[in-house]
């Protein structure tokens, strides 16, 4: 699993566009130009310039701004096929987990004060590792609407805060998509999700203590403790966290996957030559296929055919030229080795 938002807003710009010195064309925004590896995309064939990507795509009449946007648009769809066929294959779904799931009743309640009530989650230090909370039970027995607030140590405020509603004398579920792994503000440290006793007002949260109700399930990569934690004006302060039997009302649905979005990020140099073939590859395909009138000059026989060679090689008995395409899946094979080593099955004999 990756995502695709988080590399495409890591990865962009890594290999940039030289600006062109002809009239008209020298148009590309500091944004496109720039190339923290160095690379850039007309390096890699004299074909792939701004002036055949302006005059082959499909509006005559687009604007700088529109070609500009285009152009990263461009650079972020190579960015995400790149990651997908690097990454292609790797199981990723790890566990679906409901921590709380047998039966209670709705009778007995907690007692509040003014704390924070919720859940610490301390990943256990996998890089590759995602925990997404899909959705949220919530218990009370009253009606009432409050936030759930997502915390992470290494912040003083909250990086997710979700509205909810609370139906007196029943379970609700809350539908939510919050991930817990690294992020661009953050690294490492843990999640603590949960609700202000303040806020709540006078409603109050169901025990459970019927049967099993206490009993909780473990997830695989991640320690999942319910607990209580002090806090000044809604900053917390972690070292006062305190184990809790009792979850206030909260329960969690959460998945486990393996998640290569943060490798990938911090890795990102290595992908900047593939990325850098594949937009070669993607613009000799925008011209072969360009229906422009204006780029008829473009796609006579002898460029169609300079087009085939740049992509798929030429070789004689005296010369081989390796093709874009080659170039590319050679480059994909290297780095899935780099990434994803399979050791070689041997043979041994028991002496």
């Amino acid at each position: 699993m990756v995502r695709d938002d988080k590399i495409q807003a890591q990865l962009l710009g890594l290999v940039g566009f030289n600006q062109p010195t002809t009239t008209g064309y020298d148009i590309v925004d500091s944004t496109n130009l720039g190339s923290t590896s160095g690379l850039k995309f007309d390096g890699a064939s004299f074909l792939v310039s701004i002036k055949n990507i302006k005059d082959n795509q499909e509006d005559i009449d687009i604007s700088d701004a529109d070609f500009n946007t285009l152009l990263s648009n461009m650079q972020k769809s190579v960015i995400s096929d790149v990651v997908g066929k690097v990454t292609f294959g790797q199981s990723d779904h790890l566990q679906s987990i409901n921590l709380y799931p047998f039966e209670k009743t709705f009778t007995d309640v907690l007692e509040i004060s003014d704390r924070f009530i919720g859940f610490r989650i301390e990943p256990r230090h996998a890089l590759n590792k995602l925990a997404v909370v899909s959705q949220i039970e919530l218990a009370f027995d009253s009606a009432k609407t409050f936030n759930v607030y997502l915390f992470n140590s290494n912040l003083k405020g909250a990086i997710k805060t979700q509205q909810v509603i609370t139906v007196a004398g029943q379970s609700v579920i809350q539908d939510i998509e919050w991930y817990l792994a690294d992020d661009l503000d953050y690294k490492g440290g843990n999640f603590y999700l949960g609700y202000f006793e303040e806020d709540i007002g006078t409603a109050k949260p169901y025990r459970r203590n019927y049967d099993l109700a206490s009993f909780g399930f473990e997830s695989r990569c991640f320690y999942i403790d319910a607990g209580s934690i002090q806090h000044t004006d809604k900053v917390l302060d972690v070292s006062s966290f305190t184990n809790l039997t009792d979850t206030g009302g909260l329960n969690l649905i959460l998945n486990v996957y393996k998640d290569y979005t943060e490798f990938v990020i911090r890795n990102k140099n290595k992908f900047a030559y593939i990325i850098q073939q594949s937009m070669a590859a993607k613009v000799l395909d925008l011209i072969k296929n360009s229906t422009r009138t204006n780029a008829t000059e473009t796609k006579t026989n002898e460029n169609i055919e300079k087009i085939m060679t740049e992509l798929h090689g030429f070789k004689t008995e005296h010369v081989y030229v390796q093709g874009i395409i080659s170039k590319i899946n050679r480059a994909i094979a290297d780095l899935r080795k780099d990434f994803f080593y399979e050791p070689i099955i041997s043979k041994a004999t028991l002496q």
